[in-house]
């Protein structure tokens, strides 16, 4: 085989190095280019979202919580009334109760605010000697049902009454209901007067 001079390296051999860069390293390169380009990038982590809290579930009432409905309140309306506080909305039109955003429920006539309730065992009452009044803020208002009077006596001779709450409703209201009329194309308000009996529930926390 013929060798090849220092001449003719100096003067052909030097092409083999541009020669290997067109036709071996640039495609390579561009290959590798155009697959990035081309390939679809990952898509970035969806960010965590954060925990919703969740509200706990309402708890029922305590088991040493009783309610207790009173009877007896229309034979001692006067009583019950003077416990009662005139509420100024009742008597506001119907323009007023919209202003002030007293419309979808009951505007009574009066309000109660009692501050104690007490239950006095009524040995002498000539109808149930078991009876026990219903006396709030020193005013005789009412009676326990026949029915839950033997259980009350039974926690109040034993001393196990911790706590009291009472809650008056009830007696003349007005109700401001409110519909979308389509036809107008406006709010339009209906006044209801009504009344309801009144209500005098107990809430007694045992020991």
């Amino acid at each position: 085989m013929k060798k090849h001079g220092c001449l003719w390296w100096l003067c052909i051999g030097w092409w083999w190095l541009p020669t290997k860069w067109v036709f071996f390293s640039i495609p390579a390169y561009l290959t590798r280019k155009i697959k990035e380009i081309t390939q679809t990038p990952a898509a970035p982590p969806s960010p965590q979202r954060p925990a919703v809290p969740v509200s706990p579930a309402p708890q029922p009432a305590p088991d040493n919580v009783k309610t207790y409905r009173a009877v007896g309140m229309s034979y001692r309306l006067d009583a019950l009334l003077s416990l009662g506080v005139r509420n100024e909305d009742y008597h506001k039109s119907v323009k007023e109760l919209v202003a002030e955003e007293l419309t979808e429920e009951s505007v009574y006539e009066y309000e109660f605010y009692p501050v104690k309730a007490e239950l006095v065992p009524d040995p002498d009452n000539p109808q149930d000697p078991n009876a026990i009044k219903v006396v709030v803020d020193g005013v005789h208002v009412a009676y326990i049902k026949a029915g839950s009077c033997a259980h009350l006596l039974r926690v109040i001779r034993e001393n196990r009454v911790k706590k009291i709450d009472c809650k008056i409703r009830g007696g003349k209201y007005k109700y401001v209901s409110c519909e979308y009329d389509d036809e107008r194309d406006k709010e339009t308000y209906t006044l209801e007067r009504n009344e309801r009996p009144y209500t005098v529930t107990l809430y007694v926390t045992e020991e």
